[in-house]
């Protein structure tokens, strides 16, 4: 695995991020500062945590068989995890990609992957897995070289051959590829993107995409040219949804309090003990009131009323602190008034929120 492999992998389990401990009451000032950014830094890291929603949308994902390069790949469909903003679309991603990198530097070890590409002049390294995130909106020569430049292979101005071409060298066998609502699907430029994708596939690569929303992107066109790109794209596509947590039902209310206990274990303030329940009983009605269940605006939330409370004296976070920290604009508009109705007993959690 390469160094940038390896350091993918530590950011996603969370490895480079050493736990600070409890605070010592009788730490000097120097020592109090390199402890509160080490608490700031361990608070702001939100590894992944597996709950019955990612779970379900992992096994999703591993119904579709393994790549094997060089073979036909007709069969493999393009596995696209979709849904609204901040409902843990690519925390999901990377892990299943940190996974795979994982599992295929094992595979590497014991021999039972493809040997490395050398043609006598020099030797590839192995990239079994390229990640991109897409920064603003891309064209298909845009995408491949930025797939070229993950890898370090040199590219002109045909840049998906060229990434072909680095496909065979760094025997890459997956491909995934963040933030594609930025590609234009319902039009020509998606049409051209989805070619390339396809080369992929039938190369053995196994492609995956995560985007907001996709199903309105993939719904059905006014022009026949644009419907018939639509139809294209959508056909090849396994799509894995993630919503937001709800909080109704018996189970939905048991797998929300599973979600914020494991959050609470990784407090660590002077005014609660270690595993003390207070976001999971305390606060969990209130979090999900003030979030609406989106997993991104809780890690906000939570992540800031931490920081808040480890400036005060005795560093336990209160309801004050909780109204001060204000989260994502689709769950802060709205939010005093829903608020409101909790406080007066008249909220319904049974209700589909905006």
């Amino acid at each position: 695995m390469t160094a940038q492999d390896q350091a993918f992998v530590r950011g996603v389990t969370g490895a480079d991020v050493p736990d600070p401990g409890r605070p010592q009451l009788d730490a000097g000032p120097d020592e109090r500062r390199r402890y509160g950014i080490a608490l700031e830094d361990w608070h702001h890291s939100w590894p992944y945590s597996r709950t019955l929603q990612t779970a379900e949308a992992e096994m999703q994902y591993r119904t579709v068989r393994s790549p094997r390069p060089r073979r036909t790949a007709d069969l493999i469909p393009i596995t696209l995890i979709t849904g609204p903003p901040g409902t843990g679309k690519t925390k999901l991603m990377r892990r299943i990609a940190a996974e795979t990198m994982c599992q295929a530097a094992w595979e590497a070890r014991i021999g039972i992957s493809a040997p490395l590409y050398d043609d006598g002049l020099f030797t590839a390294p192995r990239r079994d897995v390229v990640i991109v995130d897409l920064p603003k909106k891309q064209a298909e020569q845009q995408l491949f070289a930025l797939l070229c430049q993950q890898v370090g292979a040199p590219f002109d101005k045909d840049a998906r051959a060229a990434f072909g071409r680095a496909v065979e060298r760094h025997r890459i066998r997956w491909v995934f590829v963040d933030e594609i609502q930025f590609i234009n699907f319902d039009g020509q430029i998606g049409k051209y993107v989805h070619d390339g994708f396809k080369s992929l596939q039938n190369m053995g690569v196994r492609v995956v995409l995560t985007g907001h929303d996709m199903r309105q992107q993939l719904a059905a066109q006014r022009s026949g040219a644009r419907e018939a790109a639509r139809v294209q794209s959508e056909a090849r596509w396994m799509l894995i949804e993630l919503e937001p947590y709800r909080r109704s039902t018996k189970g939905e209310i048991t797998e929300w309090r599973k979600l914020l206990q494991r959050i609470e274990q990784r407090i660590r303030l002077r005014g609660h003990e270690p595993g003390e329940a207070v976001l999971s009983s305390e606060f969990e009605e209130y979090l999900w009131v003030s979030t609406l269940g989106y997993m991104s605006h809780v890690s906000t939330l939570v992540s800031g009323a931490i920081n808040v409370a480890a400036a005060t004296a005795d560093q336990r976070i209160t309801r004050k602190i909780l109204d001060l920290v204000a989260v994502e604009k689709r769950a802060q508009d709205g939010r005093a008034q829903r608020l409101q109705l909790w406080d007066a007993g008249r909220f319904s959690f049974r209700q589909r929120w905006r």
